[in-house]
């Protein structure tokens, strides 16, 4: 052990490698403290750290620093997986996702390196807000690849020591490995978008890090086409059910981006073919001049989903955005009264009370509705709400009676009917 301490000394000088730029937001920055010691890793063994996902996304780039290779020294590749622990925080499983820092980008000079590394966008692992997870990391090496260990755990980290697979040295438990992970959208891909609720709503996304499903279509067609000028969208998805029928409108004017913006309707669990594109824009003069917002509208059918898709026009231009979505007014409910007919008199000692209730929402339920007669609230009846109807019956005594039905919708339309009836002495 003393003696892999003296061996790689020279492992305190760290010399950034050059690499691609984060791609992503920054979720974990764990820089850790003052050096220790280093240890070994070879053929069959791994070291391993956990890490805690401070938002949910996809793991696109990490930076592992401190790697290097002793001075003449010759080995494989390190693989570099993502996996997720158990309830102890040991990895279990198979890695979520996997890249690889290719052995000739390591020098055998004994000098400590960060390198940055891409999970490919098809095979990145989705992380969870709050959960824990590790960063293995292993090769075919003959004890010629090293790491720094820190004294000092970084935040939410935990240097693991663990048996079976995972290399085993002596270090204590706190003992950390610097890294940084970036994460992508967390409504990157479309099986997770974010939902928006009610007839309007708005969300504040970004499109750093955001990448192309495999047959996801571009999302500017118009002319000139979106692939005619820029590398591809990073784009994140939003779906909506339209509570009623009407004219929509959705718009990203307020964005750091040069945004495209498309509306879809359909169900691409299958295939992107699926979908039906209803609009797509780009640079709306609807916007602020200057802003490179898009703004769209569309004409939706109640209960129907739909699916917004929100991208930039690629390179250096992802940032974040305001998308904000404004259906068709609420209509209040109607309350109309059927029988006994306003105003009617009957002979009937227990006559049927019924009134249609409408709402283009077609929501509505019985605890919604507020029913009296004579100004006492009345349990027991009913409301069919594909028929829209409500009914009533029960034996009232001879005389003048009244009838009053509140209601208040999902969306707060209010709606309501008062009417009086009379029952005649036999």
């Amino acid at each position: 052990m003393l003696g892999l301490v003296a061996t790689f000394a020279a492992l305190a000088v760290q010399a950034p490698q050059a690499g691609a730029a984060p791609v992503g937001t920054l979720d974990v920055d764990c820089t850790g403290g003052s050096n220790a010691g280093f240890g070994s890793f070879n053929s069959g063994a791994a070291r391993a750290q956990t890490f805690t996902a401070g938002r949910s996304g996809k793991l696109l780039y990490t930076e592992v620093q401190r790697i290097s290779r002793a001075s003449g020294g010759t080995g494989g590749d390190i693989i570099v997986d993502v996996l997720a622990t158990d309830g102890s925080g040991v990895p279990t499983g198979s890695p979520l996702a996997t890249t690889t820092i290719p052995s000739a980008s390591i020098p055998a000079d004994n000098v400590a390196r960060t390198y940055e590394v891409t999970f490919a966008a098809a095979t990145a692992a989705y992380l969870d807000q709050g959960t824990t997870y590790a960063l293995s990391l292993h090769t075919a090496d003959t004890m010629q690849n090293a790491w720094g260990v820190n004294t000092n755990a970084c935040p939410g980290t935990t240097y693991l020591s663990t048996g079976g697979p995972f290399f085993t040295f002596g270090f204590v438990s706190g003992e950390d490995h610097p890294l940084k992970t970036y994460l992508g959208p967390a409504n990157d891909d479309y099986s997770r978008a974010e939902t928006l609720d009610g007839t309007s709503d708005s969300a504040s996304g970004t499109t750093a890090g955001g990448t192309l499903e495999p047959s996801e279509p571009d999302h500017y067609v118009t002319s000139p086409p979106d692939s005619d000028f820029w590398v591809g969208d990073h784009s994140v998805w939003y779906r909506w059910v339209a509570p009623r029928a009407g004219s929509v409108t959705v718009d990203v004017c307020t964005a750091n981006i040069d945004s495209i913006l498309a509306v879809y309707q359909g169900d691409a669990s299958t295939t992107f073919g699926s979908l039906t594109r209803l609009v797509d824009n780009n640079n709306d003069a609807t916007c602020p001049p200057g802003t490179f917002g898009s703004y769209a509208t569309f004409n939706a059918s109640a209960h129907t989903e739909y699916r917004l898709a929100v991208g930039d026009a690629g390179g250096a231009r992802e940032n974040t955005f305001t998308l904000a979505l404004t259906g068709p007014p609420n209509e209040d409910p109607v309350v109309t009264p059927l029988k006994p007919a306003p105003g009617s008199t009957t002979r009937k000692r227990k006559p049927r009370i019924k009134a249609t209730i409408e709402d283009e929402a077609d929501q509505l339920v019985a605890g919604d509705i507020d029913f009296r007669v004579d100004d006492r609230p009345r349990a027991g009846f009913t409301y069919d709400q594909a028929a829209q109807l409500l009914s009533f019956r029960k034996k009232l005594r001879p005389g003048r009676h009244t009838v009053a039905i509140d209601v208040t919708d999902h969306d707060g339309g209010t709606g309501s009917a008062t009417w009086k009836f009379k029952i005649k002495r036999r």
